[in-house]
């Protein structure tokens, strides 16, 4: 059958399609899908599955677990499916983002802004790997950048998808794919991932890409020496070419890079690590044992703030002035004189009240 035909019964089910280019071996377009209201993306790979029993096994996993994906830095997807054997994907439009891709320049990103940008993409990473699911071609074309400035993460599922139908999703000359991906055709893990979080890392902070070929990838403080040695011997670990060797999970790089960040002067012990001279420490603090890396300095307390300067004297004048004029009223309203009882003859009023001696009556 025409694989044409296959695409456009796809792409008609919805309003208004647009073609948007190619993704890979993805063809991608743009619509409205008159059900749920909403502008959608279409992915679609012009390649017919075999639907063997074990493939539609893995269709149905793969799109159980992306229709479950709840991520704030995620983009949701609404169909995983197959048209008389050829796969798509539908997720929802990023109304006016920006690919990151697009918004690079040479200029090197600061320290902290690269390492913010990190951690909101890596807790994508993280919790998808959490539900079984890598990424396998995060890329900063794969990262969207809202209007409020916010990344998202798109392509969750496109690479299984490639994986099911026999075609290669990832270009051997992608310097942000992990090395066992795109050289040695294996499915990707989350330590895949992390090699792709730290190759766009080291894009932000240099102003380049990695090299291709990890065993000729400069250190990042070669290029750009603001960079820190720790935050370089973070970012070498996780661009190891040996995927054992890296972090285990995006979390782990994410805190690695957080900490090299924040005690820059603290080095790493990663198998990429140079050897650099360690940093001072106080007598007092014991040496850390050797193979493991010393524990960074508490972060001091900050000073507590000043407390505002009060001026109590208008206070103290406003209470003395009460007091006195409580005082004065108290002298010039007197209490009256109580009245004079009457006094009364006892004696009349005892003798008037006996009655006449017998004699004297009539």
């Amino acid at each position: 059958m025409d694989l044409r035909v296959i695409m456009r019964e796809i792409v008609s089910r919805y309003r208004s399609p647009r073609y948007r280019g190619k993704d890979g071996p993805f063809e991608r377009f743009q619509g409205r899908d008159l059900t749920r209201e909403l502008d959608v993306a279409i992915s679609v790979l012009p390649r017919l599955l075999t639907l063997t029993p074990e493939q539609r096994q893995q269709l149905e996993n793969l799109s159980r677990t992306i229709l479950h994906l709840e991520h704030p830095r995620i983009v949701r997807a609404l169909q995983v499916a197959q048209q008389e054997g050829m796969p798509y994907l539908v997720s929802a439009l990023v109304k006016n983002a920006k690919t990151l891709a697009g918004q690079l320049s040479d200029k090197p990103m600061s320290l902290e802004q690269a390492g913010a940008l990190i951690a909101r993409v890596g807790s994508a990473i993280e919790y998808a790997g959490q539900q079984q699911l890598a990424h396998g071609a995060l890329t900063p074309d794969q990262i969207l950048i809202g209007e409020d400035g916010e990344p998202m993460v798109t392509g969750f599922g496109l690479s299984v998808l490639a994986t099911l139908a026999g075609a290669g999703y990832a270009d051997v000359n992608n310097p942000y794919l992990a090395p066992e991906t795109r050289l040695a055709d294996q499915p990707p893990t989350s330590r895949s991932d992390v090699y792709s979080l730290a190759a766009i890392l080291y894009r932000l902070i240099t102003g380049r890409p990695p090299d291709a070929d990890p065993a000729r990838i400069a250190r990042p403080d070669m290029i750009n020496p603001a960079i820190p040695p720790a935050v370089a011997d973070v970012a070498m670990q996780a661009l190891a070419a040996d995927a054992q060797q890296r972090y285990q999970s995006a979390d782990d790089f994410v805190l690695a890079l957080r900490s090299a960040i924040r005690s820059p002067h603290i080095h790493g012990q990663g198998p990429a690590a140079q050897a650099v001279a360690p940093a001072p420490q106080p007598a007092e603090q014991a040496a850390a044992p050797a193979g493991q890396a010393a524990i960074p300095e508490p972060l001091p307390f900050p000073e507590p703030l000043p407390m505002p300067r009060i001026d109590l004297s208008a206070i103290v004048d406003a209470t003395r002035l009460a007091d006195a004029m409580l005082e004065a009223a108290s002298q010039a309203v007197q209490m009256p004189e109580p009245l004079p009882m009457p006094t009364a003859d006892v004696a009349a009023a005892s003798g008037a009240g006996e009655p006449a001696p017998p004699s004297q009556r009539s």
